[in-house]
């Protein structure tokens, strides 16, 4: 159940694990038609980008490093919605900015560079630890009961005579 403390720290990490293992999935084909002869490869994002995977992955391990801070103790939610943030920013610049096909084709053959479920599967991710971060902010927070931390968003209290 979602509202939860621990439920969104779960998200995260469990966002946090599946971004990692998009990195290992196909996320580009290449297709080549060279003489009428047709030749289909595909691509994981290790071996396609240079800088942005391991970007991805410092994302997915700051997620699941979040995210365990989070279900334990409440916090480091902002540090999970902006780790959220940044996946979909760079999972969407992976979807929109294909790479080249890195051949030169002769008249007659074509190169062409289409998405596999990589990068979808990465926004999804990303989607879903962002929510968790988010959510995890957006929510009443409360201590456990006995302990001796103040409630989320609780300032101590003038009493009166002094200043």
């Amino acid at each position: 159940m979602i509202g939860r403390p621990w439920s969104y720290g779960a998200l995260a990490v469990l966002g946090g694990l599946v971004l990692a293992e998009s990195l290992f999935l196909p996320w580009y084909s290449l297709d080549v038609t060279i003489a009428g002869t047709k030749v289909g490869s595909s691509r994981s994002a290790w071996q396609t980008m240079a800088l942005m995977d391991v970007l991805l992955f410092v994302t997915a391990l700051t997620a699941v490093a979040g995210g365990v801070i989070l279900a334990l103790r409440g916090e480091l939610a902002v540090v999970v919605f902006a780790a959220g943030g940044v996946g979909v920013l760079m999972s969407l610049a992976g979807l929109i900015d294909l790479p080249e096909p890195g051949l030169a084709a002769m008249s007659g053959d074509t190169a062409t560079v289409g998405r596999l479920a990589g990068p979808f599967v990465a926004l999804a991710a990303s989607t879903g630890i962002a929510f968790a971060g988010l959510g995890s902010i957006l929510r009443p927070w409360s201590p456990r009961p006995g302990s001796r931390r103040p409630r989320r968003g609780s300032r101590p209290r003038a009493r009166a005579g002094s200043y």
